[in-house]
C-alpha cells in the first residue's frame, strides 16, 4: 500500500483529532476547568469520582451487570435510548478526565437506539439476544463512518489497511455480528502503538456455556513463571482466588509447565520478524516517532532469513506440544473415580481428571506504572499458544496487607527491575521519569489501591468453557472471601 507524503506535522494532527473527538461531547456533559484539574490529582478516578459527574439515573444503569442490563431492555423496564445515554455520558466524562478513547460516537450510537426501540413497539420483540446493550470496541475493528487508527496518527482519517476509496465504508465482521445481534456501538478504546504497550484495556462481551457448569473444577495454579516473582499484591489475589475456589469444593493443583522463557523468545521474534518495517510504514504516513517504551525494540532493521522464520515457527510448534503433553499429563495424577450429572441429567464417571482451567498473573504487579512494563511474558507464552483467556478483577493492592519483603532476593535480572521499579516515588507530573531526589518508598505506598487481577486460561478454541470456569471462580469470589 502507498504511504501518502505528509502535509501536516504529526502533533498538528494528533491536536486536531483530539479536539474533534471533545466537540462530539454535548455542552451538558462538558467538564470545567476545575474539575478536570480535580481529576488530574486523583490517584483513582473510578468509583466514587467519576460517579460525582453522573446523575443518578446513570449511574444506576452503567454499574449494573451485562446479564441484569439486557433483562431489563427486554423486559421494557429500561428503552435502548435510556441505556445508551447513560453509557454515552459515562464514556464522554471518562474521556475528559482519562483520554482513553480513540473514537466516541454518540449520535450514531443513540439513533441506533432509537431505532430498536421503535423495532420492539412495532414488531413486540427484540431485535437479537443483546438487543440495545451498549458495546465498546478496540480501536481496531472497522465500524462504518468512524477512524479504525490502531493507535496510528498516520491513519487518523481513515482505516487501517483499508484502501482509500473505502474510508469509512467497511464494517469488521464482529461488528456486524454485534448489529445483528441487537448491540449499540459507541466508542472505541484507545491502544498505544502496534498494541503491544500494556497499559491499555478494552471490555468484550460473551456469552457462555460448559459441561463444567455442573461437576466439581479442577484448577492449575501458576504462582510465578520462575524469571520474576510477582509483587505482594499479585500473590495475595493469587491467594485469595485458590482459598475461594477451594472452599466451593474444587480442586487446586500446582502447574509447572515448560519454560514460558522459551515462549516469550519465540514470541518476540516473531513480532520483530520484518525488522520493524510495518511498523514504521505506518509511522511514515504522518512522521510520528516510536513512543519511548519501543524506541530500543522496535528500530528499523534487517528483516529476519526465512530459514530462521521457519525455525522459529518449529520452536514454537514444539513449545506448544510440550504444553499440550504437560497438560494432558495432569489426568495421570489422580486415581479418584467420582460421578456426576450434568443439566441435562445424565451421569457420568470420571477417572484421572484433567485440569480444566489455570489461575495464573496477568502480569507481576498490580498496575501499570507508564515506562515500568519490564516482564510480560505471563501473558505472551498464552499468546504464542493461542490458548483461550478471561481476565477477573480479584481485589486491590492494599498497602497495610501488602508488606514489601525487604529481604528478598531477584532470581532474574528482570525481576530484580521489576522490584526496584516499585520502590522510588515519583514527583507530581513526572510518573515517567525517576528524579535523582526523589526518595525511596515501600512497594506498597506506590501500588495501593491498585486493581489486581488473575488470568483464567483454557485451552485452544475453549472460549466458552474458560467463560464458564471464569464465572464459577468470580461468584466463588463473591461468596464472603476477604478480599
Amino acid at each position: 500500500m502507498r504511504v501518502p507524503a505528509v502535509s501536516q506535522a504529526w502533533e498538528e494532527k494528533a491536536s486536531a483529532k483530539r479536539a474533534s473527538i471533545l466537540g462530539l461531547i454535548p455542552a451538558k456533559w462538558r467538564l470545567t476547568a476545575s474539575d478536570l484539574e480535580r481529576a488530574a490529582k486523583q490517584r483513582d478516578l473510578t468509583g466514587a469520582f467519576i460517579q460525582e459527574f453522573l446523575d443518578q439515573e446513570t449511574v444506576t444503569i452503567v454499574t449494573q451487570d451485562t446479564a441484569a442490563i439486557v433483562s431489563s431492555l427486554q423486559k421494557r423496564d429500561l428503552s435502548a435510548v435510556q441505556v445508551a445515554t447513560a453509557f454515552c455520558q459515562a464514556s464522554a466524562i471518562a474521556q475528559q478526565i482519562n483520554n482513553c478513547l480513540h473514537e466516541i460516537f454518540i449520535e450514531q450510537a443513540l439513533s441506533r437506539a432509537r431505532e430498536l426501540d421503535d423495532s420492539f413497539n412495532k414488531n413486540n420483540k427484540p431485535v437479537g439476544p443483546l438487543h440495545g446493550l451498549p458495546v465498546s470496541l478496540k480501536d481496531q475493528y472497522h465500524v462504518k463512518g468512524v477512524d479504525t487508527t490502531m493507535g496510528y496518527v498516520g491513519w487518523i482519517g481513515g482505516n487501517l489497511g483499508i484502501k482509500e476509496e473505502q474510508t469509512h465504508q467497511v464494517e469488521s465482521l464482529i461488528v456486524k455480528e454485534l448489529l445483528s445481534l441487537g448491540a449499540v456501538l459507541y466508542c472505541k478504546s484507545s491502544l498505544p502503538q502496534t498494541l503491544l504497550v500494556s497499559d491499555h484495556q478494552s471490555k468484550h462481551i460473551l456469552a457462555s456455556r460448559s459441561t463444567t457448569e455442573s461437576r466439581p473444577l479442577k484448577l492449575g495454579i501458576l504462582w510465578n513463571d520462575g524469571v520474576v516473582e510477582p509483587h505482594p499484591p499479585v500473590r495475595r489475589g493469587l491467594s485469595i482466588v485458590v482459598d475461594a475456589v477451594r472452599n466451593a469444593g474444587h480442586t487446586v493443583v500446582d502447574w509447572s509447565p515448560p519454560k514460558q522463557t522459551t515462549a516469550k523468545r519465540v514470541h518476540v521474534s516473531f513480532l520483530l520478524a520484518d525488522g520493524a518495517h510495518d511498523v514504521h510504514t505506518q509511522l511514515r504516513r504522518s512522521g510520528e516517532p516510536l513512543i519511548p517504551e519501543l524506541e530500543k525494540s522496535f528500530q528499523l532493521r534487517d528483516p529476519i532469513p526465512l530459514l530462521e522464520y521457519q525455525d522459529l515457527t518449529l520452536q514454537g510448534l514444539d513449545y506448544e506440544r510440550e504444553y499440550y503433553d504437560y497438560w494432558n499429563s495432569t489426568s495421570t495424577d489422580e486415581s479418584k473415580i467420582w460421578s456426576y450429572a450434568n443439566t441435562l441429567g445424565r451421569a457420568y464417571t470420571m477417572l484421572g481428571t484433567m485440569v480444566d482451567a489455570v489461575i495464573m498473573p496477568v502480569a507481576p504487579h498490580a498496575a501499570v506504572i507508564p515506562g515500568k512494563y519490564y516482564h510480560t511474558a505471563y501473558t505472551e507464552a498464552i499468546n504464542l499458544l493461542n490458548y483461550s483467556v478471561v481476565v477477573i478483577p480479584v481485589t486491590r493492592a492494599n498497602k497495610d496487607l501488602d508488606l514489601v519483603d525487604n529481604t528478598y532476593s531477584p532470581i532474574s535480572e528482570a525481576d530484580r527491575k521489576n522490584w526496584e521499579a516499585c520502590k522510588w516515588k515519583y514527583l507530581i507530573g513526572g510518573l515517567d521519569e525517576r528524579s535523582n531526589n526523589a526518595p525511596v518508598v515501600d512497594d506498597p505506598e506506590m501500588y495501593d489501591g491498585g486493581p489486581v487481577g488473575v488470568q483464567i486460561v483454557a485451552r485452544k478454541f475453549e472460549e466458552e468453557k474458560v467463560l464458564a470456569i471464569a464465572k464459577h471462580i468470580h461468584s466463588a469470589l463473591s461468596i464472603g472471601i476477604p478480599r
